[in-house]
């Protein structure tokens, strides 16, 4: 974000303070696709800091929602460049 739009996001985002999200659920392709882009995300060396750790922390928080202990284990290997196609 350029710095002549930050204190307009910075008002933007502060006038939301109270929202509350809409609950979501997703279908077994697209948590597994927003894994996977998330675990992408976070390959990049400029995603650090708060951002990345918040990026992590929703990442391992939709693994934990995977229906079973050998697609979380298939999904974690996404953090893991030994299994890098």
């Amino acid at each position: 974000m350029t710095d002549d739009l930050y204190p307009r996001f910075a008002i933007a985002m502060q006038a939301q303070r109270d929202w509350q999200p809409p609950p979501m659920q997703f279908g077994f392709r697209h948590l597994w696709i927003m894994i996977s882009n998330l675990q992408l995300a976070l390959r990049h060396p400029g995603n650090i800091g708060e951002v990345g750790q918040t990026a992590r922390e929703i990442c391992d928080t939709l693994i934990a929602a995977l229906p079973s202990e050998e697609l979380r284990a298939f999904a974690r290997m996404g953090y893991d460049t030994r299994y890098d196609t």
